[in-house]
């Protein structure tokens, strides 16, 4: 598929255990890939991984292009408009926990 496409569209989620054999694919085949994960760990991975790989190959990798990235964006948004003076960062912290496990993110968003 990744040898015949220009761009592929990847919805295949969980992207932690699935997305990164298409994004891999794309890169070696040299088609564009968008997704519209919301996983940062899978988002910096891809970035980590791929970055230099897809710019030799000029590869666009392009990630949250979708739901999972709409409300923190929106919300990134509105925080900017509210805020009085120069916002130049938002951080989010997210604490979750199932079972025994407890699981943490930190996002780190800059305001162009």
């Amino acid at each position: 598929m990744c040898k015949q496409a220009v761009i592929v569209l990847n919805c295949v989620g969980p992207y932690r255990f699935f997305g990164e054999q298409v994004v891999r694919a794309c890169v070696e085949n040299g088609a564009h890939h968008i997704d519209i994960s919301g996983e940062p760990q899978f988002l910096e991975g891809t970035q980590l991984n791929y970055s230099s790989q897809a710019a030799e190959k000029a590869v666009f990798i392009i990630g949250s292009c979708g739901f999972d990235s709409i409300p923190a964006d929106m919300g990134v948004l509105y925080t900017r408009d509210q805020f009085r003076g120069t916002l130049t960062a938002v951080e989010s912290f997210l604490t979750f926990s199932s079972g025994p496990e407890v699981c943490h993110y930190i996002t780190h968003t800059s305001i162009n």
